[in-house]
């Protein structure tokens, strides 16, 4: 690849807007020793990462092709407590999208495939209106796709390709291909079809051939074929610091989206390789890190080019699927790759990859927000009636559903959403937002009287929520 067409991506990158306000490094910052910054991130997890509810999580630093750093903290699977390694396998989530861009992009290369191809070209059984989506609109995120479609099936079941298209082809645009920049997880699960289609292989296989083999990913490849005494088992984490363990779901339903595990160590080996220049050509690796069109400014194709907090180019994307989570970045201008894979949802808001790549930089990152409070409105939780059922319950770290009983009558709050009222059914159960309503909320009492949480059905769907205060 030639280094000029690489420098010209680079400068693309660092053209974009800074979305994260901090200093630049200050002159004469020294990169810390391994050794310093292994103490340094190793306090950070302990401190700030491990206490929210992350059972495990696993970090690679490199730099200029170096290992800085290859360690993993807490358990894999906290029922066995079997500790998680730098062995151990995550499932990378979005972040897989990359490997399907770059999939994809080899196969243009190649003559296979064009950019401006239409879809319906080369997948069948798609509305009408899906036919001229360009495989550019689903590589950026403007085909005007829903972001997700419903399968209707368990999520253990194996669907096909084909299926899962037919399942997607139910929904409509919901923006004309071509104008608006909207993540949709449909549009890669068509490109995650269409790699298999032009292959004539699963795309497992596809990936182990082109990706996986030829750089010596040991560990990378399809998560329904890694070995279960290597891969970490997926969590949800609450605010109160607890995990409670969720369900996967099977590989084929999140083809070309998702799906895919490896370690922290082979995404840094990965990164190495890809940003340079071992898998695609000089003018594939422009197109999948410069931004253009409707999706100027935001996005690639599997990637985010963006500034880094200290001003340099920053190449990220993160990831959550099935109980992890995960964030990646390669700083370009440092040479510098960074991991973190968690197996547990949701990820951290803050940029940990930044966060982690300032300090191997030699940099201060500011202080990490602490953990928030959960405070209970303690006017509406008093009164005869059922002040058992009154407390904060969680779907996720963050996404709290505050139930209070108010004037006789229960109600329940989102964070950030309006109070709804909660109307006795028979039992536990009550229906959300009036009588006539077909979303139902049955609150779980143990044997012992107390409650432990309640379970919302909407349109067939169940979400369990833990009681936490």
């Amino acid at each position: 690849m030639k280094n000029t067409s690489r420098a010209l991506a680079v400068a693309a990158v660092a053209a974009l807007p800074v979305r994260a306000a901090a200093a630049q490094l200050p002159a004469g910052t020294t990169p810390p020793t391994a050794e310093v910054l292994a103490a340094r991130i190793d306090s950070v997890v302990k401190a700030d990462l491990l206490p929210r509810g992350f059972p495990s999580v696993s970090i690679a630093v490199t730099r200029g092709g170096r290992p800085l750093l290859e360690r993993a903290w807490g358990v894999a699977d906290v029922a066995t407590g079997r500790k998680a390694e730098p062995t151990t396998t995550y499932n990378i989530g979005s972040m897989a999208k990359q490997f399907t861009a770059a999939l994809v992009l080899k196969l243009v290369e190649r003559g296979r495939l064009s950019l401006t191809d239409p879809v319906g070209r080369h997948l069948k059984g798609l509305p009408p209106e899906w036919n001229a989506i360009t495989i550019e609109q689903l590589l950026n995120h403007t085909s005007g796709l829903a972001r997700d479609f419903a399968t209707g099936r368990p999520e253990t079941d194996v669907v096909p390709g084909d299926s899962l298209v037919a399942m997607a082809a139910r929904d409509t645009l919901v923006t004309k291909p071509g104008t608006t920049f909207a993540y949709s997880n449909t549009g890669y699960m068509l490109l995650g079809v269409l790699v298999e289609k032009v292959h004539g292989r699963p795309y497992g296989v596809v990936l182990r051939d082109e990706i996986a083999r030829p750089l010596g990913l040991t560990s990378l490849g399809w998560c329904e074929s890694v070995a279960r005494n290597r891969a970490a088992t997926g969590y949800l984490r609450s605010s109160d610091g607890r995990a409670a363990p969720r369900g996967a779901t099977h590989a084929s339903q999140d083809i070309g989206a998702s799906a895919i595990c490896a370690t922290a160590s082979d995404i840094a080996t990965w990164n190495q390789a890809l940003h340079g220049g071992r898998v695609l050509s000089a003018a594939s690796y422009a197109a999948m890190t410069t931004p253009r069109g409707a999706a100027t400014g935001r996005y690639g194709f599997g990637l985010v080019p963006r500034k880094a907090p200290w001003g340099a180019p920053a190449i990220v994307h993160d990831g959550e699927d099935s109980g992890f989570s995960s964030h990646n970045a390669w700083f370009p201008a440092e040479s510098l790759s960074v991991t973190l894979l968690y197996n547990a949802l949701p990820r951290l808001e803050a940029s940990m990859a930044d966060f982690v790549g300032l300090i191997a930089l030699g940099g201060s990152p500011r202080p990490i927000a602490p953990m928030p409070r959960i405070e209970l409105p303690v006017a509406a939780t008093q009164g005869a009636g059922r002040p058992p059922l009154v407390g904060a319950y969680e779907l996720a770290a963050g996404r709290l559903f505050i139930v209070t009983f108010e004037d006789g009558s229960l109600y329940v709050t989102p964070t950030g959403g309006a109070r709804q009222p909660l109307v006795l059914q028979s039992g536990t159960t009550y229906t959300l937002g009036g009588p006539q309503s077909t979303t139902t909320v049955t609150f779980r009492v143990d044997a012992s009287g107390v409650v432990t949480g309640f379970v919302a059905r909407s349109n067939g769907v169940d979400r369990e929520l833990r009681k936490i205060r």
